[in-house]
């Protein structure tokens, strides 16, 4: 009954949270989300802030992935298949650096699919590990696709919806919160794994956290620094400290 408990919640929160999003009226984008508050211009770059520190996530997936594939991070796996969500996470947050920082030197919703695409990657990569390390070697595994697609075709949907003029995010809203919302969960109701918790995974969550705060203060926090540094600025260095954070899980695991 204890091993069937984590499979149970994950398929019915799963199913539970597609059929909530299914049933409200679709949500299109919000025409005021490309506001940001750093616009300044330097050396050629627009929107310097919000650009420049998206390369961080870059830096972060390559370092990453060099420890994966040639460090003794990844010898310390006993299996690829174990260490595949990690390669595609970290590989997911090197195109984010990318994508984002094109999104952001010039913010709409065409620009906004190649900052979304490797979002998603990240959200479901993280999950299918978690699966893998705490409910089931063979259910995270073999989810890594199918989350992955499922992942990538709501933001597909969203921008073909838009593209006709009746933009739908819903679906799109379950990739992005719902492995936030489950895996505390999941991570609370299972026995310690060999990769995945500890204080990496709390860190991760806490500073999600703070980079949806400071968000939601970008220009409140832009004028407070006398237009030194935005909120949405500050955001990227939340997140890519949690990416770290998440590499520092890995790190602490193969040290033990």
């Amino acid at each position: 009954m204890t091993a069937f408990l984590p499979h149970l919640v994950f398929y019915v929160s799963f199913a539970v949270a597609i059929v909530a999003a299914l049933v409200i009226k679709p949500v299109a984008q919000d025409k005021t989300f490309h506001n940001f508050a750093d616009t300044r211009r330097l050396f050629g770059i627009p929107n310097i802030g919000d650009v420049v520190s998206n390369g961080l996530y870059t830096v972060i997936g390559v370092y990453a992935l060099i420890q994966l594939f040639w460090g003794p991070l990844g010898a310390s796996f006993a299996s690829w298949q174990i260490m595949a969500p990690y390669v595609v996470f970290f590989g997911g947050v090197a195109l984010l650096g990318i994508g984002s920082g094109y999104y952001h030197w010039n913010p709409n919703n065409q620009t906004l699919l190649w900052d979304r695409l490797p979002m998603v990657i990240t959200f479901m990569a993280l999950l299918s590990a978690l699966l893998a390390d705490r409910v089931d070697a063979s259910l995270g595994i073999w989810s890594l696709l199918p989350l992955q697609m499922f992942g990538l075709g709501t933001v597909v949907w969203w921008h073909m919806t838009e593209q006709r003029g009746q933009g739908d995010l819903r679906l799109y809203g379950v990739v992005q919160f719902y492995p936030l919302l489950i895996m505390p969960v999941l991570v609370l109701i299972t026995p310690a794994g060999t990769w995945f918790g500890g204080l990496g995974f709390w860190l991760y969550l806490g500073f999600y956290g703070l980079a949806k705060l400071v968000e939601c203060l970008d220009k409140a926090i832009y004028r407070l620094t006398g237009r030194i540094i935005s909120g949405h600025t500050i955001k990227h260095l939340f997140l890519a400290c949690g990416r770290l954070s998440i590499l520092y899980m890995l790190l602490q695991a193969a040290a033990r």
